[in-house]
């Protein structure tokens, strides 16, 4: 069976692109930080006919980042599909010349650092796909033309560093496709 790995799955898009997965055939592994809302996901899943398994992963914690890809190799031998969707973006998002160095470190953690984490501690389980395929969850505020012209500085900067990281990705992970959206 196909297997794929939604990170941020609770919510949102995460949550969109788990359901379709499932919808494919895909062993669907919602992975988020919220315990509750994780496993709700999957018992929606599981009650439309989809498989899914909840993964406890916060992708801003390296600890919690190699338990996660621990704990998926016990269920599955490998991972066809990471889909690095988890992010972060505060209210007080709004002015580059006040954010705040903590602000901008907590960002990059989760959207920028997270994706990276999460890649390089699944990398032996994509390798042992026979089409593996990472997926980085961006936002047009990543453009660096027409981007978000002031929104969001933290957010939008972490989502611009996240695009330039999936070329050195794809680069050391020959045999895979690596992209963002």
């Amino acid at each position: 069976m196909k297997t794929a790995l939604v990170t941020g799955a609770n919510r949102g898009i995460g949550q969109e692109v788990a359901r379709r997965l499932a919808i494919r055939a895909f062993h669907v592994f919602v992975g988020a930080r919220n315990a509750g809302a994780g496993r709700a996901v999957v018992e929606a899943i599981a009650k439309s006919g989809g498989k899914a398994t909840f993964l406890q992963i916060d992708v801003a914690d390296n600890a919690s980042v190699t338990a996660a890809a621990r704990e998926f190799s016990k269920i599955a031998d490998h991972v066809d599909i990471l889909v690095n969707n988890a992010g972060f973006i505060e209210d007080g998002d709004t002015a580059i010349l006040e954010i705040s160095d903590e602000l901008l470190r907590k960002t990059f953690e989760t959207n920028t650092l997270g994706a990276l984490r999460v890649t390089r501690a699944f990398a032996p389980l994509l390798a042992k796909s026979k089409a593996p395929r990472v997926i980085n969850i961006s936002s047009g505020g990543g453009q660096l033309t027409g981007g978000a012209d002031g929104w969001a500085p933290a957010y939008c900067i972490s989502k611009t560093t996240l695009n330039g990281a999936t070329s050195p990705l794809a680069a050391a992970l020959p045999n895979a496709a690596v992209n963002s959206a």
